[in-house]
């Protein structure tokens, strides 16, 4: 019998919360699913906890790898599995309750969709359960029903969604092998490539936050840029002024500071002009169209504070936008 659910769960180092993991999904109502664990050579007991709970569990599949990453991990996970339907969980979280799977394979069921999805809940350090804002970037997960993903344009929460997975196979829709931000790419090319979604206004996915405090490396921040390039094409391309905010807004913040923080990196000019290059796919007349607008100074002052010695310090300080940026620095 085909699996109604493939549930593919990358593991690494994840000792600690596993058990709670693993305890979540094979407790689901929905019992016709497959549990697919992808060890991304962890160097704790986590293959050994896979290799109890797969023991007592006949759904439980083990792939053990080598360390490539959780993109690649997840990539594996999804040749691997044979279910209708594929969902994403991470192996510190968990789910909400025993029918989130349930609810989510119904919904795509009853409405014939490639893609179905709930929202967001979030356990904190005492493992309490927290609703996240319903709200983001103007997005309201407060919804049921068929959307249009233009209507929608969010790049996060994909593991709260189940995906077909011959949809995802027949559209070669995988996930980036980046060290950093290789979800938002994925979630934004599946929605985009589906057009549109089932909407359950319930919370399905509970998301472990607060466990550390991630460090950049140059890889990690070169990849972090990559994926930000990635959804601002997509954006500008399919002209989705919102989306294209929400990732400018993610350059501006989170690539701006990483990219600061390795000043002393030995690839840092590698680094400087991947972020100049990804500052100039901006669009701020995309955005500024869709009602939207970025916090003053336009061009991060970052530029100014890490090229001041540069020969294009005067020409910067004459464009102090991303569009006259982009005709200085990026080559096409």
């Amino acid at each position: 019998m085909i699996p109604k659910v493939s549930v593919i769960i990358p593991v690494y180092n994840v000792e600690k919360w596993i058990r709670e993991c693993l305890d979540s999904v094979c407790g689901q109502s929905l019992r016709e699913i497959e549990i697919v664990c992808v060890n991304d050579g962890s160097p704790d007991n986590s293959l050994e906890i896979l290799n109890e709970y797969a023991a007592r569990d006949e759904r439980i599949v083990i792939i053990d790898k080598k360390n490539e990453g959780v993109g690649a991990a997840r990539n594996d996970g999804i040749r691997a599995a044979t279910g209708e339907y594929v969902a994403f969980m991470d192996p510190d979280d968990k789910y909400l309750d025993a029918d989130s799977l349930r609810i989510l394979y119904e919904a795509a069921i009853e409405n014939h969709v490639m893609i179905a999805g709930g929202y967001f809940g979030c356990i904190n350090g005492r493992s309490e359960r927290v609703p996240k804002s319903r709200s983001y970037y103007g997005v309201d997960f407060s919804c049921e029903g068929l959307i249009q993903y233009k209507d929608f344009q969010c790049d996060y929460q994909f593991q709260a969604y189940i995906y077909r997975r011959e949809f995802l196979i027949r559209n070669d829709l995988c996930f980036p092998t980046y060290a950093r931000f290789q979800d938002p790419p994925f979630f934004v090319n599946a929605m985009c490539t589906a057009g549109q979604f089932y909407a359950v206004n319930a919370m399905t996915y509970l998301y472990r936050a607060g466990l550390s405090n991630p460090k950049f490396s140059y890889k990690k921040a070169f990849d972090l840029l990559c994926g930000i390039s990635d959804n601002l094409r997509v954006s500008r391309g399919k002209g989705f002024a919102r989306l294209h905010y929400i990732t400018a807004m993610r350059f501006l913040t989170d690539a701006t500071a990483v990219t600061d923080r390795l000043k002393g990196d030995s690839n840092y000019k590698e680094l400087l002009w991947k972020y100049i290059k990804t500052a100039g796919l901006i669009d701020e007349d995309l955005i500024s169209g869709g009602g939207y607008s970025l916090p003053e100074p336009i061009l991060p002052k970052v530029f100014i504070h890490l090229l001041e010695d540069s020969e294009n310090y005067n020409k910067l300080m004459q464009h102090r936008s991303v569009r006259a940026y982009e005709k200085i620095f990026v080559r096409n």
